[in-house]
């Protein structure tokens, strides 16, 4: 019986799949796969700085609301308003980053697949291989 051992997949970094390259035609869909992660990683990473740099600004805008309002106790309309501002813009904040969790998980789940289907390409490759020699 001179089968081949069976091929164990190596461990996956995520640097493993962002340089990932296909090896033949057959592994196109992987590709693709590989593609659609890279391409969404980026935009995320983009979307996050840019949620941050925002994100700060809220809160510096809510921290001067609350200090405005703060001076002008005697002014309760002034006050209300800037509670009420400084309330939506913490609300915002919250959306965004409510957001940005939902979108973290889907990335994770593009990474696993990604993952997942250049492991199988990999132990393919190398089956073929070691059946070839």
């Amino acid at each position: 019986n001179d089968a081949p051992e069976p091929v164990s997949p190596r461990k996956l970094t995520e640097e493993d799949i962002l340089n990932w390259q296909p090896l033949s035609r057959d592994e196109n869909v992987v590709h693709e796969i590989v593609k659609a992660y890279q391409t969404e990683l980026a935009l995320f990473r983009q979307e996050e700085e840019e949620d941050e740099a925002s994100e700060r600004a809220a809160l510096k805008e809510i921290q001067d609301l609350w200090n405005r309002g703060q001076r002008m106790r005697g002014s309760s309309a002034a006050a209300t308003a800037a509670g009420a501002a400084a309330r939506q813009l913490r609300s915002q904040v919250a959306r965004r980053q409510a957001w940005r969790r939902r979108r973290q998980e889907q990335l994770g789940k593009l990474r696993d697949a990604a993952i997942e289907a250049v492991t199988k390409a990999e132990v393919k490759a190398a089956a073929a291989a070691a059946a070839a020699a």
